[in-house]
């Protein structure tokens, strides 16, 4: 089915639903909570959710989004090559792989398409103000891919002044930023350059984020933004195949891997429009996404392109009730420029409607949301969810959650699928998850402990059957795959004063089972235990030391092949901030130890290296 014929099929449901809007003369709120669509404060919302500030950004100086976010309980990440601008994808608690999360920019999902996963190394920390971070399956409030949570990053918009900064570190890491702002605009740019550790690994970004904000009447206002990213990175080799860790290669490229580069070039765009009367609103969210890869290889030169383009709009009653609808088109092309050939050209749209009724009590919160979602020929589905918190004192909250989610197939899983000549019954990937938690705190807020137990649960995963020449030739595509995973995070804080200490951990068990025959087995690059301290140090009014310490336990798992592990490691890194008027420098040290680990197996992390920058406001 071409995108005209889905045009005209989803043609109906949207007359339906714009009369709907019409006849109600209604409006909606606009979400402090971007990822939740709910402006509830956070004493109300359930106990795991992270929202990090603008303040605790800034203790990560001259860290990347991907440093910042794997400090926290229940996150962890895939990163095949292993150094900066390569591809990282984000695991939430224990969700077999990145597909599973759902990203967003200012509540714009950019997962991919084609392979449904995002990655996050386009997103440049210093345009960035918040993160959101709600774990949990999601699929009833934000649909497709939130079967593991979602992370919402939130821009910059409303800075006070301009500024510019410089970054230099080790093996030729150099960042120059600039932040122009005048009311209702603004306006950065990023240009960020590495040589590599290892051969074949440099890399080169641009970055430009764009915002612009416009009140139109005294109870209505606009707001329009714009995300641009061109990346270029080496890739010195396949994530998943094994390659020598004895020293003497660990900084080779894989054969064959010795020149290859990839092209990322991503664009976003935005705009929402926001009518208030009283305590309600109607809201309207248009937007596009455009993303190309391109192999820039002498023997492989594919082309891949991504666009993604729809509106929302929805109905919001105070903050107890709200209703929408969502329309998204989805269109993806795979071209090789050397033969000419063209792979795969897709095309679907999704038609969403959502609800979510919140009842607030003096001490109780409770949540029902239910969404569906019709891909036309690639299925269809309805999501419900609950959730509660209960908060029984000043001291002790409680909260539950329970719903189920789905993911869509990426359009290289149907791509796959129909170059063997299947055909599959299901058409989406399901899930279900939940969790229990509770928050305890003493009476100045000084000390607080946080506990949240889950388990989660993903059928009908797509499952590739390659012959032992893997990764190809491919023999077969069948979704019988399922997954299943439980665990605990915890997270104690104590704030005194001048110390203030976070210690975050999370245990999960994550067990795979590849089809109706076969037993649960532990997962791939799926650690037991990760544990993080972070230690801020105020020495002074204007001088402040930031102390990173990460442990991450053994991993091991079987394959065909056999047995594959990824040794235990333990990592420290220090920063130290000094400001001076409208200066403000710093000096960091990733590694202090220089320990020798991996994240990805057989593909090694560089040992210490150094970090320093100077960022003025003007």
């Amino acid at each position: 089915m071409n995108i005209r014929e889905l045009k005209n099929k989803s043609r109906k449901i949207q007359v339906i639903v714009f009369l709907c809007i019409l006849i109600s003369n209604l409006v909606a709120e606009e979400t402090l909570l971007l990822a939740l669509k709910s402006s509830l404060p956070t004493e109300r919302l359930s106990i795991g959710t992270i929202v990090i500030t603008q303040d605790e950004i800034a203790r990560f100086q001259g860290q990347s989004v991907r440093d910042i976010l794997d400090s926290y309980a229940g996150i962890r990440f895939v990163k095949q090559q292993g150094e900066l601008g390569t591809n990282t994808g984000i695991i939430l608690r224990g969700s077999k792989n990145s597909n599973y999360a759902l990203v967003m920019i200012d509540g714009q999902p950019i997962n991919s398409s084609a392979l449904g996963g995002a990655s996050i190394e386009m997103i440049d920390i210093d345009q960035v103000e918040r993160i959101e971070v709600i774990k949990g399956s999601l699929s009833a409030v934000l649909g497709n891919a939130a079967i593991g949570g979602a992370v919402n990053f939130i821009m910059k918009k409303h800075e006070v002044s301009h500024s510019t900064k410089v970054d230099i570190g080790s093996y030729g890491y150099q960042k120059y930023a600039v932040n122009f702002n005048i009311p209702k605009l603004n306006i950065s740019y990023a240009d960020t350059s590495y040589l590599g550790w290892r051969k074949n690994s440099d890399y080169y970004s641009a970055s430009f984020f764009g915002s612009f904000a416009q009140d139109i009447t005294d109870t209505s206002d606009i707001n329009l933004q714009y995300i641009y990213n061109d990346s270029v990175v080496g890739v010195p080799g396949w994530g998943v195949v094994p390659e020598n860790y004895n020293g003497s290669m660990e900084k080779e490229a894989s054969f064959g891997y010795e020149n290859n580069k990839n092209e990322f070039i991503k664009e976003y765009l935005q705009g929402v429009y926001r009518n208030f009367i009283g305590n309600r609103e109607l809201y309207l969210r248009v937007f596009t996404n455009f993303d190309q890869k391109k192999d820039l290889n002498d023997n492989k030169n594919d082309y891949f392109k991504e666009l993604k383009y729809g509106f929302e709009t929805r109905l919001t009653f105070g903050d107890t009730l709200m209703f929408g609808y969502q329309l998204e088109y989805d269109e993806t092309q795979k071209d090789n420029r050397i033969t000419g050939i063209n792979d795969y050209d897709y095309a679907r749209a999704i038609n969403s409607l959502y609800a979510q009724k919140t009842i607030q009590l003096e001490q109780f919160t409770s949540t029902l949301a239910i969404r569906y979602d019709n891909a036309g020929d690639y299925g269809e589905g309805i999501s419900p969810k609950f959730s509660a918190v209960y908060q029984l004192s000043d001291n002790l909250k409680l909260s539950g959650n329970i719903a189920s989610s789905f993911k869509t197939l990426g359009f290289y899983d149907i791509y796959a699928i129909e170059s063997e000549g299947k055909t599959l019954d299901a058409k989406y990937e399901k899930g279900w998850g939940g969790d229990l938690g509770f928050e305890v705190n003493n009476y100045d807020k000084k000390l607080q402990l946080s506990m949240v137990f889950f388990r989660q649960e993903v059928r009908d995963i797509v499952k590739y059957y390659f012959s032992d020449d893997y990764p190809w030739p491919l023999l077969d595509v069948k979704q019988v795959s399922r997954t299943f995973s439980e665990g605990f995070e915890s997270c104690l804080k104590l704030d005194q004063n001048i110390l203030r200490h976070e210690l975050n951990y999370t245990y999960s068990d994550l067990k795979i089972k590849e089809d109706s025959t076969s037993l649960y087995k532990r997962d791939a690059y799926a650690p037991h235990h990760k544990l993080v301290y972070l230690l801020d140090i105020q020495l002074f009014s204007d001088l402040n030391c930031f102390i990173k310490f990460t442990s991450v336990s053994e991993q091991q798992w079987q394959n065909k092949w056999g047995n594959s592990r990824v040794d235990d490691y333990t990592v420290t890194d220090i920063t130290v901030t000094k400001k001076i008027a409208d200066y403000e420098a710093y000096f960091g040290i990733s590694n202090i130890f220089d320990e020798k680990y991996q994240v990805s197996a057989n593909y090694p992390i560089p040992g210490r290296t150094y970090k320093a920058g100077l960022k003025f406001k003007f």
